[in-house]
């Protein structure tokens, strides 16, 4: 048994991997163990990972505003970049709260690509922090000296406070909303978006995502730092955003039948990857393999079948860049080569997955999900 990271309680295993993915697409040396609390239900990673020198040291958030960014698909069934879309829902869930007089923090701002957007919309007061030095030049240029804290949060108080995609790495996030609770002017908001897991469950693979949240979890992790959630959108799969407000401390509690819930919802991610683990047998010996999508479902693939001979994604900011030793192209190029006897393994999100092997199934000798 291991003790989990908030309550403390005993903690099962539910899977162990022999190789650790982060959310980078990158493999780490060390295995990782995704656990299950028994108490109060969160769902949990442990690594064999130093953090805090990977955070400080190593670790790149490579989104970017204009730059290398991911796609997603909007609740309308349109498909726009990561940037656009989470920038859009934190404008209109933060509301007037938002106003132009507004003290503003990001706690976790990676190379500024929502800095960029709160300045290029005339927010003036605004403040950042990360714990990569390599952020701190591109945020000073952007806010003003002074306004980027590297290893410590701003003392504040900020009426606004929003994180994006940070918590999940923290390796204390009850402690962290602590502080920013503290940092909170009176009737300030905080804006929170994450991996939601039961809507992407590939997010239980994810090495350097310290922590899984649903809606429940991120509720009670709220409530012990003394914080309230006012609204919700969990519209866009994958994504769980919320905003929250000062209210009482009410401490973690026993939830059995969440334990239990949690259990099942991640059974088919434990499926996946005992599929992963088999997909040596599953593929042809006699075909060359080709991947189609360039992130962490490829990785992960990789990390199994580690021969593969091309990967094909259908974002343009990530095609012709170097990914697992080959430079990435895109779909429609699968046209110009001739795969009768090669192998598609189609590794992106398992409610995309089907569509896509349906497409290609007449282009490839053998086409695979994960």
């Amino acid at each position: 048994m291991s003790a989990c990271p908030l309550c403390g309680g005993d903690a099962e295993t539910l899977a162990e991997l022999p190789a650790s993915i982060t959310s980078e697409s990158k493999a780490l040396d060390g295995e990782s163990r995704l656990r299950l609390c028994g108490t109060c239900a969160h769902v949990f990673t442990e690594a064999d990972v130093d953090w805090h020198a990977h955070y400080t040291r190593d670790y790149d958030a490579t989104l970017t505003d204009g730059g290398l960014d991911e796609l997603v698909v909007t609740p309308e069934g349109k498909t726009v970049f990561r940037t656009d879309y989470d920038y859009a829902v934190f404008r209109r869930m933060a509301g007037d709260a938002l106003h132009g007089a507004a003290r503003v923090l990001e706690f976790g701002c990676g190379r500024g690509r929502i800095l960029n957007r709160l300045v290029r919309d005339g927010f003036k007061r605004t403040w950042a922090c990360d714990l990569g030095e390599r952020y701190a030049a591109f945020a000073e240029s952007l806010l003003g000296k002074g306004r980027m804290s590297v290893g410590s949060i701003p003392e504040g108080p900020f009426d606004v406070i929003c994180t994006f995609f940070v918590l999940e790495h923290d390796t204390n996030p009850l402690q962290s909303l602590k502080a920013l609770r503290q940092r909170l002017a009176p009737g300030g908001t905080v804006f929170i978006m994450l991996p939601a897991w039961k809507t992407n469950l590939g997010d239980l693979a994810c090495a350097d995502h310290a922590h899984h949240f649903s809606i429940e979890t991120l509720d009670a992790v709220l409530g012990a730092a003394g914080l309230e959630r006012v609204s919700v959108d969990v519209a866009t799969a994958g994504t769980l955003a919320v905003t929250a407000r000062a209210g009482e401390v009410i401490p973690l509690m026993p939830r059995p039948q969440l334990v239990e819930a949690n259990r099942e919802a991640a059974q088919p991610l434990l499926e996946t990857l005992e599929r992963l683990q088999h997909l040596p047998t599953r593929v042809d010996p006699a075909r060359r393999v080709f991947l189609y999508g360039a992130g962490f479902y490829a990785a992960l693939a990789n990390a199994f079948v580690p021969k593969v001979a091309g990967i094909y994604d259908a974002n343009p900011r990530k095609q012709g860049l170097e990914r697992l030793g080959h430079t990435v192209a895109a779909p429609q190029d699968i046209s110009k080569h001739k795969h009768a006897h090669d192998c598609l393994v189609v590794c992106i999100n398992a409610k995309s997955a089907g569509t896509v092997a349906a497409q290609y199934r007449e282009a490839f000798g053998q086409v695979l999900t994960l």
